[in-house]
């Protein structure tokens, strides 16, 4: 876990020190590890007192989302925050550079963070979608719109009394290791990397990688 504006001299503390087999932790490492979990006793105790924030708006759209993010940012946690961080997907609300820029200049605070295509699933507020899909909107019989949003705001409330924060049990070691289980390219492969910068089918510039 790493909490802004809090880091050890080695940089943000990510992740404790596991005691090895057959050996103990350096003193430098317990010391990390005691300062790793006096942070995080923190940060979880400010996660336990975060709630969902939600609306039934009649349609998605720019302005819903707008909406949405200023109803959020009237509370105090969040008002007198020096950063707030809103995490999203690539849909149509909340898109590209442009998103970025709207939210930066209604909210000067606010910073955007898009999750990669494809991988929406990266942010946990899915997780909570999940749980709306299944013990809420399914079998999706509701006498009428308003039925529906009365239904979600309902859950919402009877949700917030009893949420705790979710924790992942899959880390960054974790992805690591993975990643190294995964063969790696043949060397002749790079060469299709390395053709001139003119070709019309690759660049070097960022700009290729799109912001979406």
């Amino acid at each position: 876990l790493g909490y802004e504006g809090i880091g050890s001299p080695a940089g943000p503390l990510a992740i404790a020190y596991k005691k090895p087999k057959g050996a103990t932790l350096t003193d430098e490492q317990k010391a990390h590890n005691r300062i790793h979990n006096a942070l995080r006793a923190v940060g979880e105790r400010a996660n336990a007192l975060l709630k969902v924030t939600s609306q039934t708006p009649p349609t998605t759209g720019i302005a819903p989302f707008m909406a949405l993010i200023g109803q959020i940012m009237t509370q105090p946690r969040y008002r007198d925050a020096r950063r707030v961080f809103v995490i999203v997907d690539n849909g149509s609300d909340h898109r590209g550079q442009a998103s970025i820029d709207r939210l930066r200049e209604a909210h000067p605070t606010c910073i955007l963070i898009h999750t990669p295509k494809h991988a929406s699933w990266l942010n946990q507020v899915e997780i909570f979608f999940s749980f709306v899909q299944r013990k809420v909107v399914a079998p999706c019989d509701f006498a009428s719109l308003d039925e529906l949003a009365d239904t979600l705001t309902a859950f919402v409330a009877r949700y917030n009394t009893t949420a705790t924060p979710f924790r992942w049990k899959y880390t960054a070691a974790d992805l690591e290791r993975q990643l190294a289980r995964i063969p790696q390219p043949a060397a002749a492969s790079d060469s299709l990397l390395t053709e001139a910068p003119d070709h019309p089918r690759r660049t070097s510039s960022p700009n290729h990688l799109g912001s979406g």
